[in-house]
């Protein structure tokens, strides 16, 4: 997902210098690096699966009250070393989170040169515009994953274990794509305007009503 976002923003950059010779000679090795980090960002944690026997013991000591309707033979430890991961995933996404806002600000920048040249003003404003609802889509929902994560990665430094957190924890990280979603619809208008128009075909459809009076879709709205 954040390799996603990542080259989302890449490519409005794209847009904006168009045949840079530079850039679209580095760009291809870029992506494959990009590609493989994504592919093998698991993989320490697949390496450092503890022996069962002595994680269990391990779980056990730090958990010493399990509740009754935990069965520990079915309980599986992925791993035991937790700082390393960390560490590992918190230098990943603070690379990406610079990425991102390099790619951001030299979009920012690029529009303004295009002002007079290439674009008109209403163009560039437009592109801003979009620029700035696409940043407040990630945000928000990031926003809302910042305290399940912090939550995450204390309780892996302290060996803190809270089931009823740990499952509300789960549930919001989870519900990225549903806050995501929301989101984008209320945000960008041709996603919000189709949306509403759907719903209202919808009600009147459920209602009974002739759906042929809604008239045909507005040509400015984009699926």
């Amino acid at each position: 997902m954040v390799v996603a976002i990542i080259i989302v923003f890449e490519n409005r950059l794209l847009i904006m210098i168009g045949s840079n010779k530079y850039w679209n000679w580095f760009r291809r090795p870029w992506l494959v690096v990009h590609f493989i980090v994504a592919t093998i960002f698991f993989l320490p944690t697949y390496l450092m699966i503890p022996d069962q026997e002595s994680a269990k013991a391990f779980f056990t000591q730090i958990s010493p009250c399990i509740p009754v309707y935990v069965n520990a033979d079915l309980v599986f430890v992925a791993v035991i070393e937790t700082q390393f991961l960390l560490r590992w995933a918190g230098t990943l996404f603070l690379g990406a989170f610079l990425e991102i806002w390099t790619f951001a600000y030299l979009t920012d920048r690029m529009l303004g040169k295009q002002i007079n040249r290439t674009m008109s003003v209403r163009t560039v404003e437009l592109h801003r515009k979009f620029q700035r609802a696409f940043i407040v889509q990630l945000l928000i929902p990031i926003l809302i994953l910042m305290i399940p994560v912090a939550y995450v990665g204390v309780s892996c430094f302290t060996f803190y274990h809270n089931q009823a957190i740990n499952n509300i924890a789960i549930i919001i990280l989870s519900s990225h794509g549903f806050f995501s979603t929301i989101v984008m619809i209320c945000i960008h208008a041709p996603y919000r305007e189709f949306t509403m128009l759907v719903f209202s075909v919808a009600v009147r459809f459920g209602h009974g009503e002739n759906t042929s009076s809604v008239g045909p879709l507005r040509s400015h709205i984009v699926t």
